[in-house]
């Protein structure tokens, strides 16, 4: 069989987004240049929803301006902190308005929620803009630079570590404000809290988000 192929490059969509009821529902794969355009467009897309739950369970993370970007959507602001060696910690600022200020916020997570998504995550919580639902991040918060090397091959030297807005170390992973396993029952529970946010404090930290201090 013989078949005629165009060589082009292919664009994987980063973001989807669906209607759960009065709820809408973004899932964010991966952080790339398209990504906060995308998300962009969700938002626009998701208007009218009563709250607006983050999906970034599996998600490796990406660039980290895209994840700065992602958050700038939804707060104001020092997004994350990068400490060097020399301990001095440089921020980065959301830019511009937020598109989603106000709209209630639930971001799941799991054990592979990792870097760039585990930035958004931590932001997100730290300026009480949302609440953590799901498991444990994975704990990838390092700043590396690669060398390369004469053989061909690369060297990976770690220069610093990313911080959260209120100073945490995204490298101990982030416990969630409400501890749920299993991805089914992960996304009920983000729902109900959508629907009964009275019973949990909005932005607050549940005994699990203790445990890190």
């Amino acid at each position: 069989m013989v078949f005629e192929l165009e060589r082009r490059e292919v664009v994987i969509p980063s973001v989807h987004w669906e209607r759960i009821g009065d709820a809408g529902l973004i899932i964010i794969s991966g952080f790339h240049d398209n990504t906060p355009e995308m998300l962009g467009e969700a938002l626009v897309a998701l208007d009218d929803a009563e709250g607006l739950i983050l999906d970034l369970r599996d998600n490796p993370g990406g660039l980290l301006r895209s994840a700065v970007q992602v958050a700038g959507q939804f707060i104001e602001g020092v997004v994350l902190y990068e400490q060097g060696r020399d301990g001095v910690r440089v921020p980065h600022l959301a830019q511009g308005d937020p598109r989603a200020p106000d709209v209630p916020l639930v971001v799941l997570a799991n054990r592979n929620t990792l870097s760039a998504a585990e930035v958004v995550a931590g932001a997100l919580r730290a300026h009480g803009r949302a609440v953590l639902v799901g498991e444990s991040t994975y704990g990838k918060g390092v700043v590396q630079h690669l060398y390369e090397l004469s053989d061909g091959a690369c060297l990976h030297v770690t220069e610093g570590i990313w911080l959260t807005p209120d100073g945490r170390m995204i490298t101990e992973g982030l416990a969630p404000d409400i501890e749920v396993e299993g991805a089914e029952e992960q996304l009920n529970a983000a729902l109900e809290w959508l629907e009964g946010r009275s019973e949990v404090e909005y932005g607050g930290r549940s005994d699990a988000c203790h445990a890190m201090d």
